[in-house]
């Protein structure tokens, strides 16, 4: 997978707890470096979102749809001999 990280924009995220593997933690710290010393933890964030599918937005209101009013067929013509 190929991924596109852009350098951290410094803000504040929330905070969670993760325990990884140390060879993991060490490629995540090179990777972060190499980001004009961005965070691991953005690095991580940025991978997450990369990953993950696209968060949905707010559910639209259902609507029902209009029933267009039928046309009515002509009576059948009976023609009695």
């Amino acid at each position: 997978m190929k991924l596109s990280i852009k350098p951290e924009d410094k803000t504040q995220p929330e905070k969670i707890e993760l325990e990884l593997h140390p060879a993991l933690i060490r490629r995540l710290k090179a990777c972060a470096q190499s980001l004009n010393d961005s965070s691991v933890s953005y690095v991580a964030a940025q991978i997450f979102e990369q990953a993950l599918p696209p968060e949905k937005g707010p559910a639209k209101p259902q609507t029902k749809p209009v029933e267009k009013p039928k046309k009515e067929r002509p009576a059948a013509v009976s023609s009695a001999a």
